[in-house]
């Protein structure tokens, strides 16, 4: 199934539009509150999280962006607890749209119409809400179970690639990253998971609904 567009179709839009891309080294911000709202960032190489950070300096991660996928500063929204930003978690190059124009240009081409509907339920409410189920898990074990249907659903695969290193996983998971490890084993021995390191099978029993 994939989520987003393809480097292909990013490259073909960068074109046509003369879209400015920039690269950014690992932990580099790409984007914080006070930039151009108007813009849509794609995501041409690399990966980005968008963060948040309290008065202690703890970080959070809230979602994370992959190839193809989309993001913006509307995305960052203040909070008296904390200030969130979105930073590239490996070296990685962004391509910066006109939110109108490209709006303008989807709308008017079914096949790009599509695509771009698609891209939105995808990333928009839809992904906000999964985000959400997962998170709200009460369990390890619930909130893994969530995300990787979320991600077989994504890679269109039983085969996935966890897209985010472990540590990363965890944060993202809101769980200690021991218990996590843990409760990742427990699945394999119970053979609910197959794999080694990030590439994992999701078997039978973890596939039923």
């Amino acid at each position: 199934m994939g989520s987003g567009f393809t480097k292909q179709e990013l490259l073909y839009l960068k074109k046509r539009f003369n879209a400015r891309s920039a690269k950014f080294s690992k932990n580099e911000t790409i984007l914080h509150i006070d930039q151009d709202s108007n813009q849509v960032c794609f995501v041409l190489e690399g990966t980005a999280y968008l963060c948040a950070e309290n008065e202690q300096c703890e970080r959070s991660i809230l979602r994370f962006f992959r190839i193809g996928e989309y993001f913006s500063a509307s995305m960052l929204v203040p909070s008296e607890y904390a200030v969130s930003f979105i930073t590239a978690k490996y070296p990685s190059e962004i391509v910066f749209f006109n939110r109108e124009e490209l709006f303008r240009f989807c709308a008017a081409n079914h096949d790009w119409s599509v695509k771009f509907i698609r891209l939105l339920s995808e990333q928009g409410d839809k992904g906000i809400s999964v985000s959400s189920f997962v998170l709200h898990q009460r369990s390890i074990r619930d909130r893994l179970t969530g995300f990787f249907r979320q991600e077989r659903e994504i890679q269109g695969s039983d085969n996935i690639r966890i897209p985010i290193p472990y540590t990363d996983l965890a944060d993202y998971l809101a769980c200690d990253r021991s218990a996590m490890m843990k409760e990742l084993s427990s699945m394999k021995n119970e053979g609910l998971i197959e794999g080694k390191n990030r590439d994992i099978h999701l078997c039978s029993l973890l596939t039923e609904e």
